[in-house]
């Protein structure tokens, strides 16, 4: 287990295992492999080169923030969490490894923190997997070291699951987060090998200066407008802005007019017939998804 936590490109070693004991000692060790030696070389190699496609978008002046930025946004829109999610087995072992996050595109949440453990790591960033309890059952996400401070990072609950979703929506509500954060709706059965997350300067929202802490009504649909200006621009679906208060959120859910905003945006840039919905709240962050891009 401690070999799999540590090194995901090492995905042949599986999660089942036999012994047996005489004596109270173990004397032999059985390890059910899923992949064969030549299965595992060539899909290696699959992996490998498909890791070089996504860091070569890296910039060479890339900080740690940007690496996770980019790492977190390019899984979420490449990998999609199966409808349903079935038992464990050695056809569907690659749901669980990275496999199925380069090769096919699929995983569960095992296999999005180690896809995003591997290529933080190849990206030069420390980064471990974190194990816990999320919606009442088992569930994997990361800890990595950003700009020195430890912080938490959940690339699954970041990939949004709204029917008929477009593969572009996201959230950024669990990238670069503190502790306290993630324990308001995670629960750890693992310590981040020790080190305590509580900076909260890395998250996306304080990175992007899109985290108030007052409602000043002009700044705020100032940066509304901007964010939907490059998000349609680039064809981004989601846009978000965090708040660090209910108070706060709710005088913006209710006094921002979303609707006249997005046709000015799509006025400015020569758009039409796309559609601008809001989600409820979760953690007194405003999100606006973007239909029809």
């Amino acid at each position: 287990t401690m070999l799999r936590d540590d090194y995901p490109e090492i995905f042949w070693i599986p999660m089942q295992y036999g012994y047996s004991y005489f004596s109270d000692r173990v004397t032999a060790v059985s390890l059910d492999y899923v992949y064969t030696k030549n299965d595992a070389q060539q899909k290696q190699k699959q992996i490998e080169a498909k890791a070089n496609q996504i860091l070569a978008g890296l910039s060479s002046s890339a900080g740690d923030y940007e690496k996770s930025k980019y790492i977190y946004e390019q899984l979420i829109f490449a990998v999609q969490y199966p409808e349903t999610v079935p038992n464990y087995s050695a056809a569907a072992a690659y749901l669980w490894d990275i496999t199925g996050v380069f090769l096919k595109g699929t995983a569960v949440c095992e296999g999005y923190s180690r896809a995003y453990q591997y290529l933080m790591n190849r990206a030069g960033l420390q980064c471990t997997v974190q194990q816990g309890e999320a919606n009442g059952g088992a569930h994997m996400w990361n800890a990595a070291r950003i700009e020195g401070s430890w912080v938490q990072t959940d690339v699954t609950w970041g990939d949004p699951i709204i029917s008929g979703r477009d593969p572009k929506y996201i959230s950024y509500q669990y990238l670069n987060i503190t502790d306290a954060q993630m324990k308001a709706d995670h629960t750890y059965t693992t310590e981040p090998y020790g080190h305590a997350c509580t900076d909260g300067a890395k998250s996306y929202f304080v990175k992007e200066d899109l985290y108030f802490t007052s409602f000043q009504k002009q700044a705020v649909e100032a940066a509304l407008r901007e964010q939907l200006r490059a998000a349609v621009s680039g064809q981004r679906a989601t846009v978000q802005l965090r708040f660090s208060t209910q108070a706060l959120y709710d005088r913006a859910a209710e006094e921002l007019d979303l609707w006249g905003i997005g046709q000015q945006v799509q006025k400015e840039l020569g758009r039409q017939g796309l559609q601008f919905f809001t989600m409820s709240s979760r953690a007194c962050i405003y999100t606006v998804y973007i239909k029809g891009l």
